[in-house]
């Protein structure tokens, strides 16, 4: 089971007013309302604060997506639809890409020594 925390908080008279309207209609405690009203304004804040900081570079991909609890795809069709340039080298890709070439780099200096690949070096001559 997951660990609660209590917190207190002060909320306007409007806003209590409503949870007890929600709670009585939906025939929920109040905490239930609140707890959920919560949960889905910090997923929307999460999004809206990851959508930012990807658009200002603060953010991948993933860390964006993870902020928002998305898989990576869902949040790049998200930032598609909001209008936001889809980086084709994002600091994540560009990461892999430079760890692809020094893999790359270090096998075919391992195929050189072991002679399984013949090179040709040429000199330039001083003049």
């Amino acid at each position: 089971m997951e660990k609660k925390e209590n917190v207190s908080l002060r909320l306007s008279k409007d806003v209590v007013d409503r949870v007890n309207l929600l709670s009585k209609l939906e025939k929920l405690d109040k905490s239930i309302i609140l707890r959920r009203a919560i949960e889905l304004g910090l997923k929307e804040i999460s999004t809206e604060v990851a959508i930012k900081g990807f658009g200002e570079d603060r953010l991948s991909y993933s860390e964006g997506a993870k902020l928002s609890d998305m898989y990576v795809g869902e949040f790049m069709e998200l930032l598609s639809q909001r209008g936001v340039q889809i980086k084709p080298y994002s600091y994540e890709i560009k990461q892999h890409l430079d760890k692809s070439e020094k893999h790359l780099l270090q096998i075919l200096s391992d195929q050189i020594k072991k002679n399984k690949i013949k090179y040709n070096l040429k000199k330039k001559k001083d003049n």
